[in-house]
């Protein structure tokens, strides 16, 4: 027997559908705690000799959602909102080591994917993912 394990994504069509708790705030957090963090895993395998296979699902209004330059700049404005208030957490908990170590954490996090979108990927998920898919590593389904 075989067995497949397929990371399906899908999101509704929010483009200008209002922000929370429903809307664009769903594109902004699947980028930041689904799809560039995937994206980091399997370049940083690449980067360390490991040739990573995995079937990816991404649905036509996913792809168009990811590559509008309007919701970028929707999604680098959240990020930067995430980013201050880690570092008013971290003020607001100075006193309280595992609340301020845990907005540290994701201060921490926030910026390293904020990072990856910009220098590591150039703004381009979708081209991210097609390079992986042009070079063998994934395979990328509707």
């Amino acid at each position: 027997g075989s067995f497949s394990f397929i990371f399906h994504s899908h999101l509704p069509y929010v483009r200008k559908a209002g922000v929370w708790p429903f809307g664009e705030e769903w594109v902004h957090e699947a980028l930041s705690e689904t799809y560039i963090p995937l994206l980091n895993v399997f370049y940083d395998l690449i980067d360390e000799g490991i040739k990573p296979k995995a079937t990816i699902g991404i649905t036509p209004v996913l792809a168009e959602q990811l590559n509008d330059p309007y919701l970028s700049e929707r999604f680098q404005k959240y990020m930067e909102i995430k980013i201050e208030k880690c570092e008013k957490d971290i003020e607001r908990n100075a006193s309280n080591p595992k609340l301020r170590d845990l907005a540290i954490f994701y201060k921490s996090f926030f910026n390293e994917i904020i990072s990856s979108y910009i220098d590591r990927y150039n703004y381009d998920v979708i081209g991210a993912f097609r390079k992986l898919q042009d070079e063998g590593f994934i395979e990328i389904i509707t």
